[in-house]
């Protein structure tokens, strides 16, 4: 599987990313051609839980087990540095709502259990409170998604030498820079990493 390392030719379409933020992503995403290549992944990656009982469900499944297949192999290559931990992105609902959608930690174990990795993967960062998802408006301000990050103390040990920062989309990069942010304050000047399934261009 083939990633791209979003360099000085391609941060531009991601405002928040600074050039010492190293971050890869498998594909690039078109908003409004959700049909077409694999735009269609991130689309039916992104079916809400709301729909869990219809005829597009699974639609959903199939782009989860696709995503397996593309991380595996980013998974092995980093997990062998020293102190690599994989943390997915929290989902904008916490674990009591309804609409709950912990995609990217699935995405993460199945992949591992895939490749008999035994990778180190941790919700080391969770929501404190509920939010619209950012696709339907919410908001991408560091700062506010800063606030409604917290540490889970009961997975922060022991602690990383490496946060690999995991998830579905990188946009503007708000929530990476976000999650970067509280994991240094939480465990000093650690090295981050990205990995993205895909990418927003305009």
């Amino acid at each position: 599987m083939r990633w791209t390392k979003i360099d000085g030719l391609i941060r531009a379409d991601h405002k928040n990313l600074q050039p010492k933020d190293e971050c890869f992503c498998f594909c690039e995403y078109t908003p409004r051609h959700q049909w077409r290549g694999k735009n269609k992944l991130v689309y039916d990656l992104n079916i809400p839980m709301t729909k869990k009982d219809t005829w597009v469900w699974p639609k959903k499944d199939r782009a989860i087990k696709a995503c397996v297949v593309i991380l595996e192999s980013e998974m092995r290559k980093w997990m062998q540095l020293p102190g690599a931990v994989f943390v997915p992105v929290p989902p904008s609902k916490t674990k009591s709502h309804a609409e709950y959608d912990d995609r990217m930690l699935q995405i993460l174990r199945m992949a591992s259990a895939r490749g008999s990795l035994n990778a180190d993967i941790r919700e080391i960062v969770r929501q404190r409170k509920d939010m619209t998802p950012s696709h339907l408006g919410g908001t991408r301000n560091i700062g506010k998604l800063i606030q409604n990050y917290e540490i889970n103390e009961s997975c922060a040990k022991p602690p990383p030498k490496l946060a690999i920062i995991v998830d579905d989309l990188v946009t503007t990069g708000a929530h990476f820079k976000a999650m970067q942010s509280v994991l240094i304050k939480r465990f000093g000047q650690i090295k981050t990493l990205g990995l993205f399934v895909g990418r927003r261009i305009r």
